[in-house]
């Protein structure tokens, strides 16, 4: 027992030196007793207040919080096509030498970064610019070992061609000459694109907006043409689309093939003859003979055709499978003799209709109806076998497809009779051939004896030919009678289907009128709010009867997403769940409504901390989508990535962290490196990296979003902030507190500079630095910081409140780490004041500055106004939020953790316990804020005298986290000394002793 002794006189003298003289005294030399004890004397107080989630552990996650951020990968430019595709010749290209020139400075101005694209001729390359303008662009090295005369000679005639040339839809040439291994390059624009059907695919535009983008395509190559060069290897991925400003803008590359049709683009001579040259997929007839030697404009025209048809169908007019499993020679000849289907034909028997019909934002039936008539007949006619019944240029289609968009009739029509029987008799010239035979030798036997019963015969047959005119005539009036029948039938049906969208269009006017006629005082008794009237709107749908449901569902839907623009999330779910069930009635669980609502109503779920369901209806709208439209479909991927954050919400981290690796690496496949969801998912796993403690993973991906967001977006953009706010806290997380602050240092000079010194932009990347000053041990650099954000707030023309009121709290924040609990308090009053008054009592902001206020005053020591504060704040929450809802959770720990430390264990304990059963119903086992509610129940069990209880808690307490953060983690190390106080309490000294001895962080 006297170890027992001597460590309860030890704690009652706080001063180290008289506590280490004691020890010299009581231990008499006996250096394992001294070890002991002084274990012992590092466990936490006896009376072991409860564990404060405010202070002392990280702060627990939040189950409302929704990812959303910029972030991005490295950029890459697609290349035009996988090589294996692309016949280039008739000899097989030499394999590309990726790296090995990586970093090699090529003409002193270009460093070789990265290999972004291979070909039969040369390699292209990412590269910067050093001079005389700092740029990314892309430059293109003939191959080693290729350069024999001949791909010596393409290659120059590609960069003769693309400097010939001067298109916004054709990649620039910038410059060129030789290595000085002697190696010819030339150096192009940076195309950060995807290819046209991708993009058009990924964005689900509609037929169109499709069409538009073609035309676009079509005036890049026509002026190609009009400088004298024909592409010849035309297809998606030598069409790369990019956005600029926002809007679509297709880029033609990859000249390496191309033919001057009058210019002589270099002094050295290409051989074509007998030579492959193309994409066998989108080849002319006249490319895929290899005798063929006048090859001219129209072979661009045919491969456009080509792309059309996959634009409008995501289908090729010969079947991709069939090429690839046939010979060179069989492949080249389908494309000449094999006769494709008409676009509306091929897609009414395909088995990926509702997907394809999804792509372009509309219905399989009516994407078929689309496409009959005008559309069929331009396609069938650009992609002719007989060049001479084609477009005569590149500009003639575009024109056609310009007269659709307009409504004008267009010039393609369908093939007459006639030249489907000549068509039949080119595909079977053998059988058709002996008929001729046979038919010319009946004829010549039969000649001989016609010519006698001609003359007696003349008679009859003018007969005869008056009677049928007559029968043509009586048949005749029949099929007009027939036609104006049919005429007068469509009229009725046209007629009906009128008036039923008059009803509809009335029924939806009356109903918007009376939704949102002017306030009436008399029968409304007040002044009505907007709110007010999307309520008195989303009452009248429900006793709508002459509204048809898709339009009730759309009206609703609408409302929806106006009600959680006002940030009011639970109306927004109530109204989409009726939107959603209409359209699963109306045009099925799987229509693209339907899932378009389940997306918006997952948001508005989340966001009204109704998490469980959240995951519930993404868990259904990936499991649909995945159906519908394929696992690797961008809505496919997006969904994923929403969903693994929703199971981050659901504290499920195990089931998000794998997700949202499986989207992010089916995006870097094809997705541009610069696109907001891509770069969206990127932060999105980073964060989700840092909540597992992952931080070196969350480290890397920060920084890759953050080099994204400023070459994309650059340094000054909110978005760019963001990222940065994300990448430094991840550096202080990971114990750079130094880079984390040098970082967001440099963030705030750029945007003061930019913004000026009292911007909310301004201000807001102040708090974030005065933050992670103060939450990671550099309190007095958050001092300055905070102070001066909170005079410039006050001073601003127009303050916000929202921002005088942040800057105040992070001052309080400040105080409070500095130990100065009475200029906390101080200012902690102030911040409460103001927001009860100006934003409400209940408001989320005021109710998050009396809790703190009330945390202060805990460890202040100033109990008796400390409890009273926490008992409003929780029934405040409690009155405007679910039990599970993340602020009541940590006020009842505040307020548990206040009852304890005043001697009221007995009440905390009830407290502790209900917050116990609402976790465990909610959480994983082993989640931290479930792990530290357990702790702090373990210490008021502790307090009362159940000692039992409380080691049997701080036991799995202490297991949980060291096995989930590591037994020096400074959490862990807490929670086991909580441990080790149990064990003292319950007399068990040798158990005691040895957990206070384990190993601790060095410091």
């Amino acid at each position: 027992m006297i170890e027992r002794e001597i460590f309860l006189s030890a704690s009652e003298r706080p001063d180290p030196a008289a506590r280490a003289a004691y020890l010299d005294e009581a231990c008499a030399g006996d250096t394992e007793l001294r070890a002991r004890v002084e274990a012992l004397l590092r466990a936490p107080d006896e009376s072991g207040s409860a564990v404060d989630t405010d202070r002392t552990l990280l702060p627990p996650s939040n189950p409302s919080a929704t990812v959303v951020s910029p972030a991005g990968a490295l950029s890459r430019q697609v290349p035009a096509a996988p090589v294996e595709d692309t016949l280039v010749s008739s000899a097989p290209a030499p394999a590309p030498q990726k790296g090995e020139r990586i970093g090699t400075v090529v003409a002193d101005r270009y460093a070789l970064v990265e290999v972004i694209g291979t070909g039969g001729m040369g390699t292209v390359y990412l590269a910067d610019q050093t001079e005389p303008v700092k740029r990314q662009v892309a430059l293109k090295l003939i191959k080693v070992g290729a350069d024999s005369k001949d791909v010596l000679a393409r290659f120059d005639a590609e960069r003769q061609a693309l400097a010939l040339m001067d298109h916004p839809n054709i990649a620039r040439v910038y410059d060129g000459g030789t290595t000085s291994a002697g190696q010819p390059f030339f150096v192009m624009e940076l195309v950060r694109g995807v290819p046209v059907t991708a993009y058009c695919d990924r964005h689900r535009l509609p037929v169109g907006a499709r069409l538009e983008l073609f035309v676009s395509v079509c005036r890049a190559v026509q002026h190609a043409h009009q400088k004298g060069i024909i592409h010849r290897d035309l297809k998606p991925g030598n069409i790369l689309v990019t956005e600029v400003d926002g809007r679509p803008t297709p880029k033609v590359i990859d000249f390496g093939v191309a033919k001057a049709t009058e210019l002589k683009l270099t002094d050295q001579s290409i051989q074509d003859f007998g030579a492959v040259v193309g994409t066998p997929a989108y080849m002319s007839p006249e490319q895929a003979d290899p005798l063929a030697v006048d090859v001219d404009t129209r072979t661009d025209v045919y491969a456009l055709g080509v792309v059309l048809y996959e634009l409008l169908i995501g289908l090729l007019p010969i079947d991709a499978q069939q090429l690839k499993r046939a010979t060179i020679l069989e492949a080249l000849r389908m494309v000449r003799e094999v006769e494709p289907p008409r676009p509306s034909t091929k897609l009414s028997t395909a088995d990926a209709r509702p997907l394809i019909a999804a792509n372009r934002s509309t219905g399989p039936a009516e994407l078929v109806q689309a496409l009959r008539g005008e559309l069929d007949w331009v396609v069938m006619r650009a992609i002719e076998k007989d060049r001479d019944r084609r477009y005569d240029s590149v500009g003639g289609l575009a024109r056609d497809v310009q007269r659709y968009l307009a409504d004008e009739p267009v010039e393609a029509r369908p093939p007459t009779r006639w030249y489907k029987a000549r068509k039949f008799a080119r595909r079977n010239r053998g059988p058709v051939a002996a008929g001729v035979l046979v038919f010319l030798a009946l004829v010549c036997g039969i000649v001989g004896t016609s010519w006698g019963l001609r003359r007696a015969l003349g008679a009859e047959g003018l007969a005869r030919e008056r009677l049928a005119q007559a029968e043509q005539a009586r048949e005749d009036a029949e099929r007009s009678q027939k036609e104006t029948e049919r005429a007068l039938a469509d009229s009725k049906r046209a007629q009906a289907k009128a008036e039923t969208a008059q009803k509809q269009a009335t029924a939806t006017s009356d109903y918007l009128v009376n939704a949102f006629r002017k306030p009436d005082p008399a029968e409304d008794g007040r002044q009505l709010k907007v709110v007010d009237l999307l309520e008195r709107a989303a009452a009248q749908l429900d006793g709508d009867k002459d509204m048809s449901a898709l339009a009730r569902a759309r009206l609703r839907d609408a409302l929806g997403q106006t009600f959680f623009g006002l940030g009011l999330p639970d109306r927004a779910a109530a109204l989409q769940e009726k939107a959603l069930a209409d359209y699963q009635k109306e045009l099925g669980p799987s229509a693209p409504d339907a899932l378009d609502v389940m997306h918006r109503l997952a948001f508005a779920l989340g966001q009204s901390d109704r998490v469980d369901e959240a995951v519930r209806v993404s868990e259904d709208l990936l499991a649909r989508r995945r159906s519908v439209l394929g696992p690797e479909h961008p809505d496919t991927l997006m969904t994923m990535t929403q969903l693994a954050g929703r199971y981050w919400s659901a504290n499920r981290l195990g089931d998000a962290i794998p997700l949202a690796e499986q989207a992010l690496a089916g995006m870097r496949k094809s997705w541009s490196p610069d696109h907001v969801d891509f770069i969206n998912s990127i932060t999105n796993l980073a964060m989700l990296y840092q909540a597992a403690g992952r931080t070196g993973d969350a480290v890397t991906l920060h920084e890759e979003a953050v080099a994204l967001m400023r070459t994309n977006k650059g340094f000054d953009h909110p978005d760019t902030l963001l990222a940065v706010n994300f990448l430094g806290r991840a550096y202080a997380e990971s114990g750079n507190t130094a880079k984390a602050i040098d970082l967001q240092r440099e963030t705030l000079a750029r945007i003061e500079d930019k913004f000026g010194p009292t911007h909310y932009r301004t201000l807001d990347v102040m708090s974030k630095l005065a933050q992670t000053c103060y939450q990671f041990g550099r309190a007095p650099d958050a001092l300055p910081v905070s102070a001066e954000a909170l005079k410039r707030a006050k001073s601003a023309k127009e303050p916000n409140t929202e921002a005088v009121l942040t800057a105040m709290q992070d001052l309080a924040m400040t105080y409070s780490y500095l130990s100065r609990p009475a200029d906390a308090l101080a200012l902690l009053r102030e911040v409460v004041e103001l927001a009860t008054t100006k934003l409400g009592p209940e408001h989320k902001t005021a109710l998050t500055a009396t809790h703190d206020l009330g945390v202060a005053l805990r460890v202040a020591g100033k109990l008796d106004e400390a409890i009273p504060v926490l008992e409003r704040t929780l029934a405040a929450r409690k009155k405007v939020g679910p039990e599970d809802d993340t602020g009541v959770q940590r006020t009842t720990t505040q307020l548990a953790s206040a009852y304890d430390t005043a001697g009221r264990a007995a009440d905390a304990i009830p407290l502790l316990e209900h917050l116990l059963v609402v976790q465990k119903a909610k959480l994983d086992p082993d989640h931290r804020d479930l792990l530290v509610t357990m702790a702090n129940l373990a210490l008021a069990y502790g307090s009362v005298g159940r000692t039992g209880d409380a080691v049997r808690l701080h036991e799995q307490v202490a297991t949980a986290f060291r096995k989930k953060f590591g037994a020096v983690a400074p959490d862990t190390q807490t929670v086991t000394q909580y441990l080790g106080t149990a064990y003292l309490k319950d007399n068990q000294l040798d158990r005691a002793a040895a957990t206070c001895s384990r190993p601790r962080a060095r410091s």
